[in-house]
């Protein structure tokens, strides 16, 4: 029959391949090109929030008419897992959870219905209600600043009218967002005393100046044959004209009884940068646009803005931009790939001692990646931390299938065979043994499309794909372009440097010097002995095993821990500051002003590059943005991690102020050595709630490695309640919704129509001046107009009694919560989650309350419970592609004891570098399971080989483990130092992903060191358990056939 194997039509198809080759390489760069990089890869999670504002309203009010109604209405939405309520003195914050794998889109779909639904249902007080999904495209890309000392107003208005429209159209940009110096707006600030000499109402002027602006259309007539629109136009376009406008009797004008002022809007002025007010511009990109061209993009655009007049004397400032930070993080992981590439490469010339065949082998590393580009990009993937990674990682195993089939070929050319005789042999001899290699790897991956959906199940789906595309197209490579450029390429004459080289190392090569003489011949010798002496004493060497794994289970297996998420730190730290209610912006600058005054004095020592302020009434924070490697002169160490500097300011600053309290925080994914957990407290709100909440907070507080403890429980506000008589107001002939409106417009103000002026839409409002709504006095003083039309004041009309009122009200399904926080430090989230559990057991809460772990707990044992699953199913894969190739059952259960013998070493390498497992390292360890078992693989095939051709059991095994040493070495250590720049941790700043690389490296040298001597004992020993079950069988058949025969039977 005549051969059709891929190598040998590669061979007779040279130009084929050749153009293909090209062809692939050039959709690759032209794919690396087009695919979008990004530092996160695209993750939409499961969230959809709610937000409906209620100002002026208590908690109180706010669950009892908005947040209780909202959740009954969202209740009825199908795939809803969980709902989080969170009433406070702004509005109604509503979570709503859902499963990872429901249509978000459809989700939200329905929550806008239902919106709509209880609009009706709404008080008046609630105006809009706001709907956001939860995504990582949703992320600023950059966020700057522009800052001029001059005219901050007038900056936010030219870039919100002209920088922002042009920011708005540049190619991938989805959102921007101005803030930190507000819009102008019109304060009509009423002078209580003037309305009351006027005998005016509140209530009445705010109607009158409603309906005093207008401009609509009104209809429209026909006169002949033309058609004319009408519209009734009376417009107060100046703050003048307001000023003239008739508000009562006797042409009584605005400005006899209110000032009419400019200022900006509430709360949006006092945001700062290094001391300097400006506007903060954020931009959001499209799902599908490069962050790395969007942030270049805008910054370009924002710097020919600011050469335009109207911006004269403003000035950038950059203090986020993702683009650089995916530049840096993605360019150090590229580092990382190109050194692991590099010792790879070593390897292979030290073992190979040739440089041609050296870099026909290299080769096949570009060319299997370029496939998994192509790959990524039709797909819809990213260039991101998780699949960079997985491509750096498979970079040693890219050459494996190529070193097997090279040595093959070298080995046939050796015994004198023509080149292309030698390259077919050679080539079509190892294609089905690296086809099985190469599928054991690739099928670990398989269980990923099947497990439970959470972060874990997509960070593998991302890791898998880029893997599996490169390992399957490395075996392509080894099959048809490694066989023509060996076929293809000839020594040169004139290339006396390479020869000489060459020549140099397989004379005087290490490998070849050590194999004559020196450690390696010993430690050769020391392996024969010791695989001769495990093949005598069997028991015993089970008993060493044993003793491994018992050790690896008391110690490393109980102390290494698991953290959802690898390290990331953003160069933050985030100082949270929350006052109670009786605290004005006269009393909380100061604070503010005081910690950024501390922060100064410590930029060089602490590595501040930027203080970011944002004080508030109720609560602001401090952003620190440290100095990024970036920023240093080379050679420059940065003097702190994120973590280091939040440890030393919460030292320096006072956890607790007059009327407040200050936090402290980092700023990443996962921070080096901190995580935040939170515990929930369900049942009544009452004081028996908070007695159970505070006796948590003492048990957490108590456990090791758990720090600030904190709970949601506050000293919550005071409120005046004003109990309307009803008698008083009916004889007055007044409305109690009168009432309680003009007191609303007194006190919080209204909104009435903008202004238009000179194509500017200007917010007007109106409300008692500040210095007539500071006291009681005040309060009692706002009059009403009554039926006979006199003016009758509040304190005739209503009774007043002081009530507290909490000032935050949690809910989880309806139930009333209170939350427990604490942050861990030096210790993993798992192990403290279980010294939580244990702790829960002593807590005796009555029927009705319940304490349940945060949704951190769920997803990481969500996580776990998929890596279990995973696991498992990528071992009884790997056990059916191995018996498929050894027509064995049994045969693969001796390859198979290797991978918890690489578990014992991930477990060891974790525990001594104390790092804990997370995510991404669990999906390497996944990987290695499926890398592991090829040296198995290698060494037991050939052992059948041998005794295929005659050769006694136990000298196939000796044979076989020593003739098949240098493979497993050469593959082994092509891996583990292709991880070896990853596992070495990255400096301060940087991303880091060195479990990933430890837990590999751990396992494999563990792993493939163990293989060499465990695997050719349980071959030994499955071995003789086949022969004992077929003689045991043959003795019964034998038996009940001597029974057949017997007479009478």
């Amino acid at each position: 029959m005549k051969n059709v194997s891929l190598p040998t039509i590669a061979l007779n198809r040279r130009v084929t391949v050749l153009m293909g080759l090209v062809t692939v390489i050039a959709l690759g760069v032209i794919a690396l090109q087009l695919i979008p990089m990004e530092l996160i890869m695209k993750l939409e999670f499961p969230v959809i929030y709610v937000w409906i504002p209620y100002p002026g309203a208590t908690p109180a009010q706010i669950e009892a008419e908005v947040a209780i109604p909202a959740e009954g209405e969202f209740r009825t939405i199908p795939a809803l897992k969980q709902i989080f309520t969170n009433c406070n003195a702004a509005g109604c914050h509503i979570s709503m959870r859902f499963d990872w794998d429901t249509d978000l889109a459809g989700a939200a779909a329905d929550v806008r219905d239902r919106i709509e639904r209880m609009r009706l249902r709404m008080p008046e007080g609630v105006e809009r209600i706001f709907l956001r999904r939860s995504s990582s495209e949703t992320w600023p890309v950059i966020s700057l600043a522009l800052l001029r000392r001059k005219n901050d107003t007038e900056l936010a208005h030219w870039t919100r009218t002209v920088l922002q429209p042009r920011l708005m159209r540049i190619p991938g940009v989805a959102e921007v967002e101005v803030s930190g110096t507000g819009e102008e707006r019109i304060d009509i600030g009423f002078d209580q005393a003037a309305l009351r000499n006027y005998n005016l109402a509140l209530y009445d002027v705010v109607a009158r100046l409603r309906n005093n602006s207008v401009n609509e259309g009104v209809g429209e007539l026909y006169e002949g044959d033309n058609k004319y629109h009408v519209r009734a136009v009376d417009e107060v376009t100046t703050p003048e004209a307001l000023r003239e406008t008739i508000v009562g009797p006797n042409n009584r004008r605005l400005k006899e009884v209110a000032d009419v002022e400019f200022r900006e809007e509430d709360g949006t002025s006092t945001h700062t940068i290094d001391g300097k007010h400006g506007v903060f511009i954020s931009v959001q990109r499209e799902s599908e646009a490069n962050t790395i061209d969007v942030c270049e993009a805008v910054k370009a655009e924002v710097t020919r803005t600011l050469q335009e007049p109207i911006f004269e004397g403003a000035e950038m400032f950059v203090f986020s931009d993702h683009g650089e930070t995916i530049r840096s993080a993605l360019g150090k992981l590229r580092e990382a790939g190109i050194q692991g590439g590099g010792l790879a490469v070593l390897v292979l010339f030290l073992f190979l001692r040739r440089i041609r065949p050296t870099l026909i082998v290299t080769l096949s590393i570009p060319v299997s990646l370029t496939p998994a580009l192509i790959f990524m990009y039709f797909w819809g993937m990213t260039i991101n931390l998780v699949t960079l990674t997985s491509m750096i990682i498979c970079v040693g195993m890219l050459v494996d299938c190529s070193i097997v089939v090279m040595e093959n070929i070298s080995r046939y050319t050796m015994m004198g065979l023509p080149p292309l005789e030698s390259t077919k042999r050679g080539a079509n001899e190892v294609g089905l043994a690296i086809t099985v290699a190469t599928l054991t790897t690739v099928v670990v991956f398989v269980p990923v499309f099947y497990m439970e959906n959470g972060e874990m199940a997509i960070h593998m789906r991302e890791f898998s794909v880029p893997v599996t595309v490169a390992l399957l197209a490395s075996l392509i490579v080894a099959l048809t372009i490694i066989p023509v450029a060996a076929c293809s390429l000839r020594p040169r004459h004139h290339y006396a440097v390479y020869r000489r080289l060459s020549s140099f190392f397989r004379r005087k090569g290490p490998l070849t010097g050590l194999l004559r003489w020196g450690p390696l011949t010993h430690a050769l010798r020391a392996y024969d002995r010791v695989l001769e002496w495990t093949m005598v004493h069997r028991l015993e060497a089970l008993c060493g095993v044993a003793a491994i794994l018992l050790v690896t289970a008391l110690i490393p297996y109980r102390e290494v821990g698991l953290q959802q998420l690898p390290t990331l730190d953003l160069r933050r730290v985030e100082i949270a500051v929350s006052f109670d209610q009786n605290f004005g912006p006269d009393q909380t600058l100061p604070v503010f002003d005081s910690i950024e005054s501390l922060l100064n004095g410590q930029r060089d020592s602490l590595g501040i590059k930027n203080i970011y302020v944002q004080p508030g009434d109720r609560a602001g924070y401090v952003r620190l943005y440290l100095l990024q490697l970036e920023d240093c002169p080379q050679g420059m160490v940065l003097p702190y991690s994120s973590q280091e500097v939040r440890e030393i300011l919460a030292g320096q600053l006072p956890p607790l102020v007059p009327g407040g309290k200050i936090e402290t925080g980092v700023g990443g994914l996962t921070a080096q050595g901190e995580r935040t957990l939170t515990v929930r407290l369900q049942g009544d709100n009452g004081p028996q709630l908070r007695e159970h909440a505070e006796e948590v907070r003492r048990l957490l507080a108590s456990i090791d490695g758990v720090t600030e403890v904190t709970t949601d429980i506050d000293r919550g506000d005071e409120e005046i309640q004003l109990l309307i008589e009803e008698t008083q107001v009916a004889r007055a002939g007044i409305s109690p919704y009168v009432v309680a409106r003009t007191v609303d417009f007194a006190l919080r103000g209204v909104q009435l129509p903008d202004m238009k002026q000179a194509g500017r839409e200007i917010p007007l409002w109106a409300r008692f001046r500040g210095e007539d709504r500071k006291s009681l006095t005040d309060l009692d003083n706002v009059a009403v107009l009554t039926r006979s039309g006199g003016l009758v004041t509040l304190e005739n009309l209503v009774s007043k009694r002081r009530s507290g009122t909490p000032s935050d009200i949690q809910r989880v399904d309806g139930k009333n919560v209170i939350n427990i926080t604490a942050k861990t430090y030096g210790r993993t989230f798992s192990k403290v989650k279980d010294d939580i559990a244990a702790l829960a057991e002593l807590i005796n809460l009555p029927s009705g309350y319940s304490l349940e772990m945060g949704d951190q707990a769920e997803e990481l044992d969500t996580s776990f419970r998929n890596f279990r699953v995973a696991l498992l199913f990528a071992i009884i894969l790997i056990y059916i592609v191995m018996g498929a190739l050894f027509e064995s059952f049994v045969l693969p259960l001796s390859i198979l004891t290797s991978v918890p013998l690489a578990f014992v070493g991930v477990y060891w390498s974790m525990y001594l570098s104390d790092v804990p497992l997370d995510s991404v390292s669990l999906i390497g360890v996944i990987l290695m399971c499926g890398v592991i078992v090829n040296n198995g693989i290698v060494i037991v095939d050939y052992i059948n080989q041998l005794r295929e051709r005659g050769m006694e059991r136990e000298a196939a095994i000796l044979q076989a483990s020593r003739e098949r040493l240098r493979p497993v070495l050469m593959t082994a250590l092509t891996t583990i130092l292709g991880c070896v720049p990853l596992a070495q941790g990255t400096q301060i700043g940087e991303v880091s992903f060195h479990s990933l690389g430890r837990a590999l490296i751990g396992g494999l040298t563990t792993g493939t060191v163990l293989t060499l001597f465990i695997v050719p004992l349980f071959y030994s020993l499955i071995d003789d358990l086949g022969l004992w079950l077929r003689s045991y069988l043959a003795n019964v058949a034998s038996a009940i056939a001597g029974r057949v025969r017997q007479p009478g039977m």
